[in-house]
């Protein structure tokens, strides 16, 4: 779980008994190299137990690897405050919504911390990334983005719009919405 003061604290979820005690169930690991300036406002898993993604209101997300905690890569420069995070193990994709833009971006799962260095390589000699894939503008604050099971489908949505929008995972095409009553 995260904190409003930018603390990260993991527990082991593979122990088949737990103790009384929160404590004796947090996992030990560098709390500095997670700390964030501004609160946390989400932690996700991915489906596969490779990586977990770490945002809040400081616009960023880093992605770690599991179980060594080794920071992967850092994806800033987002347009607003972090409110949802899915991962795509399938596609290898990972889909983040944000609230002052008002946008769903999606990257390119890369696997290692190589491979991004490789891509920020190439943005800096001018060429084109393959680690933005997409991004969706919503009509509001994007507090929900899902992947199905499956990783063929993603949906997205949030507040002020009554929408969820539904795309296709392959090729990320929209491919409707549905409109929602209060």
């Amino acid at each position: 779980c995260g904190t409003h003061d930018g603390d990260v604290y993991l527990f082991d979820a593979t122990k088949d008994e737990y103790s009384t005690t929160i404590e004796d169930n947090l996992i030990e690991y560098n709390k500095d190299t997670m700390k964030r300036d501004y609160s946390i406002r989400v932690i996700k898993y991915s489906s596969d137990g490779k990586y977990i993604a770490i945002c809040g209101h400081d616009k960023m997300v880093k992605l770690y690897s599991l179980p060594k905690l080794e920071l992967i890569h850092t994806f800033d420069k987002l347009g607003g405050w972090v409110l949802s995070i899915d991962f795509n193990v399938v596609e290898n994709k990972i889909a983040i919504g944000t609230a002052d833009d008002c946008k769903v971006s999606i990257f390119s799962l890369l696997l290692t911390k190589e491979d991004y260095n490789k891509q920020k390589e190439k943005q800096i000699e001018g060429e084109t990334s393959s680690i933005c894939h997409h991004e969706f503008i919503h009509d509001g604050y994007v507090y929900a983005t899902a992947y199905s099971p499956n990783g063929k489908v993603f949906a997205f949505g949030g507040l002020y719009s009554n929408k969820i929008y539904v795309g296709r995972a392959k090729d990320n095409k929209l491919i409707g919405k549905v409109e929602v009553d209060n």
